[in-house]
């Protein structure tokens, strides 16, 4: 079974896609919202992994296109190997550079700085982890380069970088699917209201060729709360089964 999560992050409304499958899995975030961390534990057993998933793609220009149509899925046939896991990575790095030197960048990008943090799950002896591959714009060239590629330890303030792009941006964004009545502050949303909000908002980002956003994968969850600050899109408070979101704390055990 598949659910939506919403969450806020720093760089805009969050983003994993409906890649992976699991059954009785938990997902917890640690860290500052500076630095968006997705980890995946098994607290039991992971029934199936049907391929390994882009679970992080933040602010995208590529004319709509989701990092799922960019990167061809890869199935993985052998959960104890890092083999497919390697190939996977380097495929996404490959397709991905080929692809985005064919799009013009959107002007409304030119402030920015992040251009796209893809991250990757893996299985190693069924043990999750995450690898990301972070995209940056070259300011004086305009050319795209690959700045780093890390693991999950990797805190982009460490480098001095302004890794989350441009706010602005991101607000007339946020602003846009508020007038279209796609967000809407106080909502209380089951997971079918969230799938409803996800395919909605994408597809109003695809029409007006605007960054696109995704949503993050989680299981279980029954419901979020969610608040939009005027002009910003902070998520002030999740509310979840098991877990509650705190600006200061990130998000305990209650």
């Amino acid at each position: 079974m598949t659910l939506v999560l919403i969450v806020r992050t720093r760089e805009g409304i969050a983003v994993v896609s409906d890649t992976v499958t699991t059954a009785n899995t938990e997902v917890e975030m640690y860290g500052e919202m500076t630095s968006v961390e997705y980890h995946i534990y098994n607290r039991r057993k992971i029934s199936k992994i049907e391929n390994f998933a882009v679970i992080h793609a933040g602010l995208s220009f590529l004319n709509g296109k989701t990092i799922n149509q960019i990167v061809d899925r890869i199935p993985d046939d052998n959960p104890d190997s890092n083999e497919g896991f390697d190939y996977c990575v380097e495929k996404i790095r490959t397709k991905f550079m080929k692809e985005i030197k064919t799009e013009p960048l959107v002007k409304n990008w030119e402030k920015g700085r992040l251009i796209l943090s893809i991250g990757i799950i893996g299985f190693e002896k069924n043990i999750p982890f995450v690898h990301r591959l972070i995209f940056f714009r070259n300011e004086k060239e305009g050319e795209l380069i690959e700045l780093v590629e890390s693991d999950d330890t990797f805190d982009p303030p460490h480098f001095g970088i302004d890794y989350f792009g441009d706010f602005e941006f991101v607000q007339l964004v946020i602003r846009a699917a508020k007038k279209e009545n796609l967000l809407k502050p106080f909502d209380i949303l089951t997971i079918h209201d969230a799938l409803e909000l996800a395919r909605n908002l994408m597809q109003f980002l695809i029409e007006f060729q605007k960054f696109m956003v995704t949503f993050t994968v989680a299981y279980p969850i029954e419901s979020v709360v969610i608040t939009l600050e005027d002009g910003f899109e902070w998520v002030d408070r999740m509310e979840f089964k098991k877990f509650h979101y705190d600006h200061d704390e990130g998000i305990n055990s209650m």
